[in-house]
């Protein structure tokens, strides 16, 4: 007897009701074939067609998948055998699968249904559920197969056939990015796994998969890069990439300096581009632009110094933190002079009420706001706790405020000639951008404080010794152990990275890698990144047939996937791209957003079917009739002839993109040549067959009108207005 009804059927009535139900937990399908693939590798029945009944035992493969039984042999078959009382409860009685197991939702409203704490895994053959009785209380329970109690994204029968521990997202604590992240890592390289006793070679992945994982680790991928994580597999890749040297800016922008005068925040652009295009870290400065899109520093609020030397070595120090401590990351953007400018802590004063001053309050908001636990309390999925009025919980108030913009007062600019023994340099110092803040104790709150959980700080006449820097690591600390951190700043990278909708799921597995990465270390940014990227809601290709996956590509990002993944050079070996119009063309340009906000809000949810649907799209914020189309003419126009600096005195410096594989291809006549090998770069082989066939109407339509070159540039310009380009999923 299969149970697939939603029917309550009332048992001991006032106290239990039971709805008998059959939702297993979310498995490992990396195939999008509908069946688990540690399931299918276990009873050998790779390829069996879901809806099928192999073993004619009334059971469907896809329902022995869900089961954990043998889709070969009839007599493993799920049954339910009936509700019986026990002592103190009621004892629900079935035929259970070896190492599956079976646990209760409970609720008292039939809307809110959390996992009970009854949980058992069978040893196969007649197995028990017990509920015990709620004295006094309505209970409805659902029954259900397939628990995941680590939170981890594997089910507990997963675990067991591969040997993991079901109670630990860590089975191996030195692989960092958890068990999920772990598994993929095997299906996806040539390791070997063994599962219930039969050896799983791990297949590589193919270069359509290594492209579109590039799509989502990097700003901008060439054929050599996807060729490389397609031999090497995923994990393999990303562990190289934690080895490679850091591409700072600052000493591209430390040339323009000495060399250029007047400098200007182009300049920085031209170091950041120079980057972008040679640099080996493709990871890292991924992060680093999805990071800064978290940590907002914008050209468009600052000048000087600020925007130049100031904002390239804050750029930098976010490259830096991408591979290490959350908490440092954290700090250093807390010190950082330009973001001090920029949020007006920088040379913040005590209060002085005979004077009618106070201290700015700007960052003290902003640094819980956007920076850290965001606006109310979470889940550790992400999702928002509730009072008991169901209501939202907020995580700050004006109160929290106050004492915080009392921890960021007495910081000026830092560096060896700014002494805070003298006091008239915490106004009158040298302006150096690229050191951290230094605090002046003369112009320090010394009072006591309280920040958020009830967490005092002491008086510094109660305390001596204690300085400035006690206050400001003890405020970062409290905000690094708050438990939203890891859901907040989680949901945000998975946001930038992969989808704008992540599941709760995906979130929570994420979050719980940032609070532990199996050795005891919380925040360790290598294994959140591993996490995110390796995390089969990110691998699965079940994601490509999902209308509601993935998230519309940022159209800056677009462009610069172009340049760097169709190989754009100059004659000159420069890369003097200035970017002028593109923030008023594309609504975006790389730290240039027009508040601190950043360019789009992460829950901006579109009219229409996204808000019907209850999505969010972050990115459509910016998309508007004329971002549209004028993005679209930046791509053309950089297409067929051209862009960057134009200038007569040096055409060297003006850069075009490098066709030289297209152009061969067509003039050997191999147009589908050509458009495989835009899709693989592009849309990692997700081109639909009226896409082509618009490609192949329009080289058709347009024969001896351009030359090989520019019609090569047509057909790229066909593919980036296409949808497939538009969405990465």
């Amino acid at each position: 007897m299969t149970l697939r009804s939603q029917t309550l059927v009332k048992t001991l009535a006032p106290i239990f009701w039971f709805g008998a139900t059959l939702n297993a937990a979310p498995f490992i399908d990396l195939d999008r074939n509908g069946l688990s693939d540690i399931w299918e590798i276990a009873f050998d029945a790779q390829g069996l067609d879901p809806n099928a009944d192999n073993d004619n035992d009334g059971a469907t493969n896809a329902q022995e998948c869900e089961h954990g039984t043998d889709p070969f042999d009839p007599e493993s078959v799920f049954s339910f055998d009936g509700i019986s009382a026990a002592e103190d409860g009621v004892a629900f009685t079935f035929n259970g699968a070896p190492n599956q197991s079976y646990y209760f939702e409970v609720s008292d409203d039939l809307v809110r249904w959390e996992e009970g704490p009854e949980h058992v895994v069978s040893q196969g053959g007649t197995t028990q559920l017990v509920a015990e009785n709620a004295p006094g209380e309505v209970v409805f329970l659902r029954f259900r197969i397939g628990a995941d109690q680590d939170k981890d994204g594997l089910t507990d029968f997963e675990e067991s056939l591969l040997g993991y521990d079901p109670l630990s997202q860590h089975s191996d604590p030195q692989f960092s990015g958890g068990d999920s992240a772990r598994l993929v890592k095997a299906l996806t390289s040539d390791e070997s796994l063994t599962i219930n006793g039969r050896v799983h070679q791990g297949v590589k992945p193919t270069l359509e998969e290594a492209s579109r994982f590039l799509h989502q680790a990097t700003l901008g991928a060439v054929m050599d890069d996807i060729e490389s994580v397609a031999n090497t597999g995923f994990d393999t890749w990303i562990q190289n990439q934690f080895q490679e040297e850091a591409g700072i800016i600052s000493p591209a922008m430390d040339w323009w300096i000495d060399n250029v005068d007047p400098v200007f925040f182009v300049h920085r652009r031209y170091a950041w581009w120079e980057q972008v295009m040679t640099s080996d870290d493709l990871l890292r400065q991924r992060l680093a632009v999805a990071l800064g899109e978290i940590y907002v520093l914008s050209d468009e609020s600052l000048d000087g110094g600020a925007s130049t030397t100031g904002m390239a070595d804050f750029y930098d120090r976010l490259l830096q933190h991408s591979f290490g401590n959350w908490r440092d990351l954290l700090r250093d953007v807390s010190l950082h002079p330009a973001m001090g400018f920029y949020l007006s802590h920088l040379q913040n004063r005590k209060a002085d009420p005979e004077e009618n001053r106070f201290p700015d309050e700007n960052y003290a908001r902003e640094i819980m706001q956007l920076f850290s636990i965001g606006l109310f309390e979470l889940n550790p999925d992400g999702t928002r706790k509730i009072d008991e009025d169901g209501n939202d919980i907020p995580t700050y108030d004006n109160t929290d405020i106050t004492n915080f913009a009392r921890i960021f007062t007495g910081f000026s600019y830092g560096g060896d000639t700014n002494d805070i023994e003298t006091p008239w340099k915490f106004f009158f110092g040298d302006w150096v951008w690229d050191e951290p803040m230094k605090a002046w104790i003369g112009e320090h709150d010394t009072d006591s404080k309280t920040l958020l959980r009830g967490q005092v700080l002491p008086a510094f006449a109660d305390d001596p010794g204690r300085t400035p820097m006690d206050d400001f690591e003890d405020a970062i600390d409290n905000l690094y152990y708050h438990p939203n951190v890891g859901p907040f700043i989680c949901y945000r990278l998975i946001q930038r990275l992969i989808k704008s909708n992540p599941s709760p799921g995906y979130v929570q597995r994420v979050s719980q890698i940032f609070d532990d990465n199996g050795q005891g270390v919380r925040g360790d940014m290598k294994s959140v990144v591993t996490a995110i990227l390796l995390d089969p809601e990110a691998r699965s290709l079940a994601a490509l047939d999902d209308p509601h996956s993935g998230r519309l590509r940022e159209p800056y990002l677009r462009w610069v996937r172009l340049v760097k993944s169709l190989g754009a050079k100059s004659g000159n070996g420069t890369f003097l791209i200035p970017d002028w119009s593109h923030l008023e063309e594309m609504g975006q340009r790389l730290m240039s957003s027009p508040s601190v906000f950043n360019f789009f809000l992460p829950d901006f949810v579109a009219t229409g079917e996204m808000a019907d649907a209850d999505l969010v799209g972050p990115e459509f914020q910016i998309l508007t009739a004329t971002t549209a189309m004028a993005t679209q003419n930046v791509y053309g126009g950089a297409l067929m002839w051209g862009f960057g600096i134009w200038d007569d005195e040096s055409p060297g410096d003006q850069m075009h993109f490098d066709l030289e594989e297209e152009v061969a291809l067509l003039e050997e006549g191999n147009l589908q040549g050509v458009i495989d090998r835009l899709d693989l770069l592009l849309t990692y082989g997700q081109l639909r067959d009226d896409t082509r066939q618009i490609l192949q109407d329009a080289y058709d339509g347009r024969a001896g009108w351009f030359d090989t070159r520019q019609t090569v540039a047509m057909l790229v310009r066909i593919v980036l207005l296409s949808p497939e380009f538009a969405i990465i999923r």
